[in-house]
């Protein structure tokens, strides 16, 4: 039986990580994609992105674009579209792209909304040869975090901080998330 190729938009952090594993059946033939588009992060999660592709010996593809903009932490409009346009030019012309977009924020390109238009986008682009998946739309951080230990994935090391410092910086949204999982007493950093 034929695999179906996987291309996982892929940041290093907690939810990309978890969504590599959602894909780790015999199924499937994953791929990551980091794309540095100029992040504050992009040097610490290309690190880790490295790191973690190797010890799960899974290929891994780092595109860069250039820009001359200025980025910021929290929401950077059009990010995710960006991404998985990045995924479209860059990926497989077939199968699935997979995201880690999950509920409990407040940016649109992480709503059901988005994952709809985009889906369809892909779907259009690709004459149905390609898929959108977010497997993690509906659930929120803290299920994400219950699935990662779950599945024993704490001993890769991910990164999430989103002003490229060192973690929880307490500043950027993804950090505050991080230190939400601290208050519950559930979450700890992986070596």
């Amino acid at each position: 039986m034929e695999k179906v190729n996987v291309t996982i938009l892929f940041s290093g952090g907690l939810d990309s990580t978890s969504c590599v594993h959602i894909f780790s059946g015999e199924e499937y033939s994953r791929n990551l994609l980091f794309v540095d588009y100029g992040q504050l992060s992009n040097k610490q999660e290309r690190s880790t992105v490295l790191q973690i592709a190797k010890e799960m010996e899974i290929p891994l593809k780092i595109c860069e674009y250039k820009n001359n903009i200025t980025l910021h932490s929290g929401e950077i409009l059009g990010r995710n579209l960006f991404l998985l346009s990045a995924a479209l030019m860059e990926g497989h012309n077939k199968g699935i792209i997979a995201m880690g977009i999950h509920s409990g924020t407040s940016y649109y390109d992480c709503s059901p909304d988005f994952y709809k238009v985009a889906k369809e986008i892909v779907n259009n682009y690709s004459s149905g040869r390609l898929t959108f998946v977010a497997p993690f739309l509906n659930w929120d951080k803290l299920e994400i975090y219950n699935y990662f230990i779950k599945n024993k994935l704490n001993r890769y090391k991910t990164y999430s901080c989103e002003l490229g410092l060192q973690q929880p910086c307490g500043k950027c949204r993804s950090c505050k998330d991080l230190e939400y999982l601290y208050d519950c007493k559930k979450f700890k950093y992986s070596s």
